[in-house]
């Protein structure tokens, strides 16, 4: 099984997360290929992950392809996006029904099912890595579904962690802050 895979797109839309600095990124990245390795082990399978390229801060030191043993990463071309590139491997790819598309852009989604390929979308693949990981039962309905089948609903992926900053709230400085930026007084009452 060969799983095709729009990157940020699942990063985003099927995990949640929003990564804000090129590190946090990277986490985010070297984590899916973690989760993917793990998914392998259980199921005979590779995957092809393509990521765009917009901002090219992001790859700092990092190759536009790489291997990691059952897992490729590919970053878009310059002048090109991660669909742009998912639609050329799509129509590519020999083994259509042994491809699995994994995204939630309607217009990639369109193309793998026009040439017969498995669907999932992102926030359900997501779920079932989440609950591989996890070691526990995968829900029934995994998402992955032939052309033709009705739509499911899949279950919630796990919520990412909340940032530590979250937990603690401003400090009284901060507060003060914008108390002084939005011309309230310490002891006026806030409505």
């Amino acid at each position: 099984m060969l799983y095709l895979i729009d990157g940020y797109n699942l990063l985003f839309t099927g995990a949640g997360r929003a990564p804000r600095d090129p590190d946090e990124l990277e986490a985010c990245r070297s984590e899916l290929v973690r989760l993917l390795h793990r998914l392998h082990a259980a199921r005979r399978g590779r995957s092809l992950v393509v990521f765009d390229c917009r901002k090219p801060f992001f790859l700092f030191g990092l190759p536009r392809r790489r291997r990691d043993g059952d897992v490729e990463i590919r970053f878009a071309p310059d002048g090109a996006t991660a669909d742009d590139v998912l639609k050329d491997l799509i129509r590519e790819t020999r083994d259509a029904q042994g491809a699995t598309v994994v995204t939630s852009d309607r217009e990639i989604l369109d193309a793998a099912r026009a040439r017969g390929m498995r669907c999932v979308k992102a926030r359900e693949f997501w779920a079932m890595l989440a609950s591989d990981a996890a070691g526990t039962e995968p829900a029934r309905n995994t998402g992955v579904r032939a052309p033709g089948d009705g739509s499911r609903r899949a279950p919630q992926p796990p919520a990412p962690p909340e940032p530590p900053g979250k937990q603690a709230g401003i400090s009284e400085g901060e507060v003060d802050y914008w108390m002084r930026e939005f011309g309230i007084g310490k002891n006026e009452s806030v409505e």
